[in-house]
């Protein structure tokens, strides 16, 4: 397996960083996890056709993990997709996907039809998951765990009710990559690592610069940053750790968020740019 941190930033925009996604390559096939802002601007540095694309699962419903999910659907279909787009995400991604298709985009998905040259327009295939697995094709197999990103914050319950959060777990060629998703140290996200090859974790910074009471309110509710993160790996059993989703900050930072990693975690470390490629 190969693995890709074709985005590896937040929300903010960022001159060195795009929004999350990871991409894992099985035998030439490509799995996307997470599309968000920049994700098709990367994968064409990386001449990487977007219809080569076979899969997509989303973690979560925040932007900048889905900001690019249509433009890869519409894109991909006008570049002479011929196979719908296979969509996995927590409950209510089909009616995102539905609505932003129906709703928002038919004008133009309209308007390219009736010009020619993109023949009808291919609907994707969306599978609403929860935990559990969520797929195998006998090669590649796909877990997905609920994890913990903002759980505790004070929703009203019917927010609360339609709010899931996932991370995956991909087993192929008798390796295991596991991909956090935004979330807390949670027992979510050590069961989709457990004994995992190499591990992609959300690191949005060094927990000794969060002085503000915001930043503290994110590590200790949203995200988790470089006090928890060696000890979420260290539990799991983590051979290989890699970091991502890091805020927009002072790259002076990176070098302590990894000293204090370190206090946790023995394992191979690495913090992760914009498409850099990790071999499992």
């Amino acid at each position: 397996m190969k693995v890709t941190t074709v985005g590896t930033g937040t929300p903010l925009p960022d001159s060195h960083r795009s929004c999350a996604c990871t991409m894992v390559e099985v035998n030439g096939r490509r799995l996307l996890f997470d599309v968000g802002r920049g994700t098709l601007s990367s994968l064409a540095r990386m001449d990487i056709p977007i219809t080569a694309i076979d899969r997509v699962f989303i973690t979560h419903h925040h932007y900048d993990h889905i900001g690019e999910l249509a433009e890869l659907i519409i894109s991909s279909w006008m570049e002479g997709r011929t196979t719908p787009v296979s969509v996995f995400g927590p409950p209510e991604t089909g009616a995102i996907v539905e609505t932003i298709l129906g709703k928002v985009y038919d004008k133009d998905i309209e308007f390219r039809v009736a010009e020619g040259g993109c023949g009808d327009f291919i609907t994707p295939e969306v599978t609403d998951v929860s935990a559990g697995k969520v797929y195998d094709d006998g090669e590649i197999r796909v877990y997905a765990e609920q994890v913990r990103h903002g759980d505790d914050l004070p929703f009203l319950d019917a927010f609360r009710q339609r709010w899931t959060c996932l991370g995956y777990r991909v087993e192929a060629e008798g390796k295991v990559v596991s991909i956090s998703g935004d979330t807390i140290e949670c027992p979510g996200v050590l069961r989709l690592a457990a004994g995992s090859d190499l591990h992609v974790q959300c690191c949005w910074m060094p927990t000794s610069r969060a002085l503000d009471a915001f930043s503290k309110h994110v590590i200790r509710n949203a995200l988790a940053s470089s006090d928890t993160v060696g000890k979420i790996a260290t539990q799991a059993g983590v051979k290989r750790l890699i970091l991502t989703h890091f805020r927009r900050m002072d790259p002076g930072f990176l070098p302590i968020i990894e000293t204090e990693v370190r206090a946790d975690f023995s394992g191979e470390l690495h913090l992760a740019q914009d498409l850099e490629e990790f071999w499992v």
